[in-house]
């Protein structure tokens, strides 16, 4: 995918996930799927319910864990983020 049709792609996960949850407009949220559930599980609790080409919206204050075969949210947590956490997520996440 180009970068075209990645923003694409994260805009219609994002508009699918504001049917079920409140994600101001004025946010452009980071959206990645999941590529290696195991390795995630292992660290977090929060995957447990996860499998792979899940996704994860990450916005300021909250993480979202979305299945997009099923159209449903699977869990939410509060997240501070931090250049640190978001590096050590992207080996086992493919950005959108």
């Amino acid at each position: 995918m180009d970068s075209a049709q990645n923003v694409a792609a994260a805009k219609e996960i994002v508009d699918k996930v504001r049917r079920h949850i409140v994600i101001p407009t004025a946010i452009e949220p980071t959206v990645a799927t999941i590529v290696d559930v195991n390795t995630l599980k292992a660290r977090n609790e929060f995957y447990k319910d996860a499998k792979n080409g899940d996704n994860l919206i990450v916005t300021p204050t909250r993480a979202i864990l979305y299945d997009p075969d099923k159209d449903i949210i699977l869990d939410v947590v509060p997240v501070q983020l931090t250049p640190q956490a978001a590096s050590s997520s992207s080996a086992m996440m493919k950005k959108k």
